[in-house]
This record gives structure tokens, sequence and C-alpha cells, in this order.
């Protein structure tokens, strides 16, 4: 449809493979999905458990610096995992099972989400990054959104873009607060973790926004505080 626009700021580039045998938390962490940065924060690996004892490994980074910096693929992947100690760790007995992929300028939003007879969920509707893992939960509520648009709009002989995607506007609004929590990962200055220290009343607020817990009034509040404290951490004030 020619609808897509890439969300400026999140130019990104992603590598990744497969290994068997990985190591992985024990008791009930054991399916826990991991995050880790690498020494410099230049770059940050998923760690994904999967069945049969495969997981997912992918480092993430700017894009001219995972594929533009004059290397390959394969060796960026092994320069970046060089430099992050605790992932090397969790790799000492297992084996690498398939080839290295690759996925460049994947953050995107549809400029229109709805026209007369049809409306966008899941990817076709945008993606914003793979760090928090929201994607499958926000298709679900898309999904959910949609349908009932769409079932509503059938009963009233009304397949509109006003109807089917009424539900986008306030979708999108939720769905900009991962985004915002996406830009303050990648500033290397910022800590989530000295901000709450400082802010200890958004701990909630902020486990909310993690767990995809973004569609309820109140769920920007933390950002009044935490924005200005972004800002001067890209300033370098």
């Amino acid at each position: 449809l020619g609808l897509r626009e890439d969300i400026e700021g999140l130019k990104k580039a992603a590598i990744w493979t497969y290994y068997r045998n990985a190591e992985r938390d024990s008791g009930d962490n054991a399916g826990a999905t991991i995050i880790m940065h690498t020494e410099q924060k230049d770059s940050w690996f998923w760690f994904i458990p999967l069945s049969d004892n495969i997981t997912s490994i992918g480092c993430v980074g700017d894009y001219d610096y995972m594929v533009k910096a004059g290397m390959d693929s394969e060796s960026r992947f092994a320069l970046e995992l060089s430099r992050c100690p605790g992932l090397q760790n969790r790799l000492g007995d297992a084996e690498r099972t398939d080839k290295i992929h690759v996925a460049r300028e994947y953050s995107y939003w549809t400029r229109q989400h709805a026209g007369n007879g049809w409306v966008l969920i899941g990817d076709a509707f945008g993606f914003i990054d793979p760090l928090y893992s929201s994607g499958v939960y926000f298709a679900l509520v898309m999904g959910e959104r949609a349908a009932d648009a769409v079932i509503e709009g059938i009963s009233a002989n009304d397949c509109s873009a006003a109807q089917l995607g009424k539900w986008c506007d306030g979708f999108k609004s939720g769905a900009q607060l991962i985004r915002k929590l996406v830009e303050a990962f990648y500033t290397k200055e910022f800590s989530f973790g000295g901000f709450i220290k400082d802010n200890p009343e958004f701990k909630g607020n902020l486990t909310d926004l993690l767990i995809g817990r973004i569609f309820y009034d109140g769920a920007e509040n933390i950002f009044d505080s935490m924005d200005p404290v972004v800002a001067q951490a890209r300033s370098g004030a």
C-alpha cells in the first residue's frame, strides 16, 4: 500500500542466529528472555530461550555501526559477542545451529491505518523495536480492538475507514510510550536503575510499561519526570 514511514531516531540493525545448549537461568526463570549490553553500550544482545533447548541470540545497534562500518555481519556479530562477557559465559558449551540473519532499519509506522473495507494490525500497522518483546502482545491487542470495530461495523452496515480504524489513535498513543522507553534505553548516558533510585515512586509505573500494561489513564505519568533526565543525559550536561 506504500504507507510505511520509518521512525526517525530508531535506525537500527539486528544480527542474530541460534544456539543449542546455551546456559539458561534455573527454576521458574528458565524460559526468561535476557537483555545484555556490551561493555561500551554500542550494542545489546537478546537471549531468548526457545523449544528443544534452542536459544535465539541477537545483537542490535545503530545501523551505521552494525552494517555500514566496513565489516561483514558474521565478523560484527563475533566482535560484539567478544564485548559481552555475560553472554560469553552462557555460550561456553553451546553449539551454533544456524547461519547469521540480518534485519535493517525495521522501525516504522504506517501513515494510514485503515480505509474503507480494510484495517491494518500487527506488523502491517507498525513495528517499534525488539527490545521489550512487545510485538506479540501488541498484535493481540490490535486483533481484539480491530475485531470489535469490524463486528460493530458489519452490524451497522458501516465499514468505513472511520469505523474500522476507530481504535487506532488510542492504540498508537499507548504504543508511543513504548517508543519513548526504547529511545531512553538507547541513550547511553541514561540509566533506568539510576532514575528509579532517585524516583522510587515510579517503580510500579515503569514495571507496567515494561510488561506492556500501557492502555490506562496515568501510564504516561513517569515521563513528566523521566523526559528531562533523558534530555540532560543526551546533552552531556
